[in-house]
């Protein structure tokens, strides 16, 4: 959206966005449609790629080991020393975890695990808790499918707002803040 905005204000065309996109006079509905076509978006970095992979074997895993031994399955090298250092099978060199932001430090993988099993539990007690056929009951039986959907490796397409925070972040702050222990 950004580069269509600003190529057509670049052009001087009048337009409107609205949900569906933008909005112009039929006049310059071509040019619109040129300018859509010319866009490519970024490819992911290294960076981004290992974060998605992290977050994935997370989401899978219940414990620290079974996190690196998911990486190892996923065609990563590990490096263990002061720091835990991870070269995926399309890097050429190893990358700090610590670096990609602090819930993908060792630590940070730790917290998230612990967390994670927290939330399904917490949610699990609130399943049990409220009566079979309410709104509350269906929205915590929704929330744990697809605690079990992500952690099987089958993903809904998504998009991070913020690379630098991992998924799970925000389904446990935004879903499970009635239900996750404070």
């Amino acid at each position: 959206m950004n580069f269509v905005s600003t190529e057509l204000d670049r052009l001087n065309i009048p337009y409107r966005n609205t949900e569906n996109g933008f909005e112009a006079q039929q006049i310059f509905a071509e040019h619109i449609r040129k300018i859509e076509k010319q866009y490519k978006p970024k490819e992911n970095s290294h960076r981004d790629t290992l974060r998605d992979i992290l977050d994935k074997v997370i989401m899978q895993s219940k414990n620290y080991d079974e996190v690196l031994q998911r990486l190892q399955d996923n065609d990563c090298e590990i490096k263990r020393g002061k720091y835990l250092a991870v070269r995926p099978q399309f890097a050429t060199n190893y990358i700090r975890t610590k670096s990609l932001g602090q819930d993908y430090s060792e630590q940070g993988i730790r917290n998230r695990l612990t967390r994670k099993l927290q939330f399904e539990q917490a949610n699990d007690v609130q399943i049990n808790s409220t009566k079979p056929d309410t709104l509350e009951h269906m929205t915590f039986k929704t929330i744990r499918h697809y605690t079990i959907v992500f952690a099987s490796g089958n993903y809904l397409p998504m998009k991070r707002k913020n690379k630098m925070k991992h998924f799970s972040c925000v389904i446990y702050s935004k879903v499970g803040r009635n239900i996750y222990p404070q």
